[in-house]
């Protein structure tokens, strides 16, 4: 059996640390643009005819500017930004999909590289596991995707207090799955990992010191052979 070095160890906790944070910075900006719904909403009430089309003005580096007409009348564009409008349903859908694609795209290939395991696919994570079934509902809503969310991710199901037939999260469902972060960690699935990976043997001392004090997201590497 391979061990993994302190070094390696180390590494994949940076990884997850640089992805909650990279996570956090997405949704800081989320929450910014869900706070400023009602200014912006003031704008379009001021600015375009309620039953005239939007028009959006964009100057250019050489001093001209372009104009792009857009199918959506003044109206709706200010209702857009309602209260869990539809502006922020896209904004929180558009956030679930975005780090889901981040995470395993980049973060989960690199913890896999560190590892040697060679398939991105044997490093999990339940927390993103379930992510990915959300993910697939919101995108592909139908009734596959709903049946797998529902039955493989009902923990998450229940903490965004989902419904079947309404494929959305909001703002809040967001900031309930954001918060879940805080105790990320990925799993070297040993049945798929040849040969298996375990951590140094360690005294029961350093095992606690390794488990216990420290910030979040510093559970570090769970094993499920070593039931960590």
């Amino acid at each position: 059996m391979a061990a993994i070095e302190p070094d390696t160890v180390s590494a994949i906790q940076q990884e997850l640390e640089k992805f909650v944070d990279e996570c956090h910075s997405v949704f800081i900006c989320h929450v910014s643009a869900v706070k400023s719904m009602e200014a912006n909403r003031d704008v379009l009430d001021r600015v375009f005819e309620a039953n005239e089309p939007v028009s959006i003005a964009t100057a250019l580096p050489d001093g001209s500017t372009r104009v792009t007409r857009t199918s959506v009348l003044g109206a709706e564009a200010a209702e857009l930004f309602s209260s869990e409008g539809r502006f922020e349903l896209l904004q929180a859908k558009s956030l679930v999909i975005s780090i889901f694609a981040h995470w395993d795209s980049v973060t989960r290939p690199r913890i896999a590289s560190l590892l040697d395991v060679g398939k991105t696919e044997d490093v999990e994570s339940e927390l993103m596991g379930a992510w990915r079934l959300l993910r697939n509902w919101l995108v592909h809503r139908d009734g596959n995707a709903e049946k797998q969310f529902f039955r493989r991710a009902r923990p998450m199901a229940q903490l965004l207090n989902s419904r079947p037939g309404t494929p959305e999260i909001t703002t809040q469902g967001v900031l309930l799955i954001m918060e879940r972060l805080q105790s990320l960690a990925v799993i070297v699935n040993p049945n798929k990992v040849e040969p298996f990976v375990k951590f140094p043997d360690l005294t029961a001392e350093q095992r606690a010191k390794l488990l216990q004090g420290r910030k979040p997201n510093e559970k570090i590497v769970a094993l499920w052979h070593q039931g960590l």
